[in-house]
């Protein structure tokens, strides 16, 4: 048995969360047995928290947070695309920094 709800614009008001941001509705039913798994029933709507690789997200759904099988359910709106990941500045050939960036200020 399938049952739709009509979803009034005065709910979305007082419940943004529930139509905005990244989310996605369980398809089936998944008990976590694990620390860290996120048991999740038919038709639950999960906020994505993030992406851990093709097979498992990690969302919240009402006060708790954990990872559950991406092929349970059905990603409405997705997390943005990573952004760049960031590099620390590699030293060549022993490099030293800049005489003048070791220095004190005059007068210090």
């Amino acid at each position: 048995m399938h049952v739709r709800l009509k979803v009034e614009p005065y709910f979305i008001f007082f419940f943004p969360s529930f139509s905005r941001g990244p989310h996605c509705v369980a398809l089936y039913a998944f008990s976590g047995e694990q620390t860290g798994e996120l048991s999740i029933a038919e038709g639950d709507r999960i906020e994505l928290l993030e992406r851990l690789d093709a097979d498992w997200l990690k969302g919240r759904l009402g006060g708790s947070e954990g990872i559950f099988p991406a092929g349970f359910v059905n990603v409405v709106e997705d997390l943005p695309p990573p952004g760049p990941k960031k590099t620390e500045p590699k030293v060549v050939g022993g490099a030293k920094p800049p005489a003048a960036a070791t220095k004190s200020p005059p007068g210090m």
